[in-house]
């Protein structure tokens, strides 16, 4: 299912499963902002909703699980952030970076942003800013290992 496909950028090579719903944004939440932007032979499993009020940027190669959902908007509205038209919804954009893995069932929440290469265990929720090669897991989920990419130095 596709809800405002003019705010809709997809990449080269992207597989979109059965199922699958992306929300672009729309005048109820976003005040007719928001939107999805997903990079190059990205997977969207079946049964994945991405709800792009707050925008969502996708990198390339990333994969998301069946199941996974990402939410750019809540009912939390003691928030800081910017308030959408709707009271009591707040819009938060997602960044996912390259390489990532999602695994079933996450749960992605407005604000965060994952680095390159990193993974979120099926089942997790996340909420925040992390690294890249960062692994998550659990709800709420927690750092359980840190990737460092090796360098080439004498």
């Amino acid at each position: 299912t596709l809800k405002t496909p003019t705010r809709l950028r997809i990449g080269d090579g992207v597989v979109i499963q059965r199922r699958a719903v992306l929300h672009c944004g729309g005048r109820a939440w976003s005040d007719y902002q928001g939107g999805i932007d997903i990079g190059n032979h990205v997977v969207i499993g079946p049964g994945c909703y991405l709800y792009g009020a707050g925008t969502i940027e996708i990198g390339d190669y990333t994969h998301f699980g069946p199941g996974s959902m990402v939410m750019t908007q809540s009912g939390n509205a003691a928030s800081p952030t910017r308030q959408s038209t709707t009271p009591g919804h707040l819009v938060e954009p997602v960044r996912i970076g390259s390489g990532v893995w999602i695994g079933a069932g996450a749960v992605i929440l407005g604000g965060t942003t994952l680095g390159d290469n990193c993974l979120v265990g099926p089942n997790s929720v996340v909420k925040g800013n992390y690294d890249a090669g960062t692994t998550l897991i659990g709800n709420p989920a927690r750092v359980v290992r840190q990737r460092v990419e090796k360098t080439d130095s004498p």
